[in-house]
């Protein structure tokens, strides 16, 4: 229930005039601690780096789906030069199972103001210059994901279409599936 009070506070403030930056616009700057207590700064940690920004809260089914393949998708060889930070937001409960290769960061609601975010999982691309070249987006209307009532199907589908997403604007090839010998 804090989590869903904190959520309603956060949004009553993202009414800001600048609203969410749009892709070719600066991403605003920020610093948070990470979970062992040390200061990462925006945009001095991803400077020369492609950064992915991910606002998550641990309640959110579509925060869920979307963090293990944006996990795998950072394995990727050709994901070498990208920076990826998950910051927390609407969300008091203890960080469990954290994701590999995301910097997590905690206690983002101040950043997601500043980022215009209205709801979860929020993300955003910026290039090494510090510019946003891409903004989370939802598939259209036709696409299964829209067409079930079932939220954790629906997760999956989303967050499966939002990975395929990223790996284009990323530029990282799709995996491949090996074919069973047998």
């Amino acid at each position: 229930m804090a989590a869903v009070a904190l959520l309603v506070v956060l949004l009553a403030g993202t009414t800001s005039a600048s609203g969410m930056p749009e892709p070719g616009e600066r991403a605003p700057e920020w610093v948070l601690d990470d979970l062992q207590g040390n200061p990462v700064a925006f945009p001095q940690v991803g400077l020369g780096r492609t950064s992915v920004i991910l606002f998550w809260a641990g309640w959110c089914h579509y925060c869920k789906a979307l963090m293990p393949r944006l996990s795998a998708l950072l394995d990727d060889p050709g994901a070498r030069e990208i920076s990826a930070f998950a910051i927390r937001i609407a969300d008091d409960e203890p960080i469990t199972g954290a994701s590999t290769g995301l910097t997590i960061l905690d206690h983002g609601d101040p950043v997601a103001w500043r980022y215009g975010v209205e709801t979860v999982p929020a993300l955003f691309i910026v290039d090494r210059s510090g510019r946003v070249v891409y903004r989370l987006d939802y598939p259209p209307a036709e696409h299964p994901s829209q067409q079930t009532g079932d939220r954790s199907h629906q997760a999956g589908l989303l967050a499966e279409w939002w990975e395929s997403r990223l790996r284009g604007v990323l530029d990282l090839q799709r995996p491949r599936v090996q074919a069973d010998p047998g």
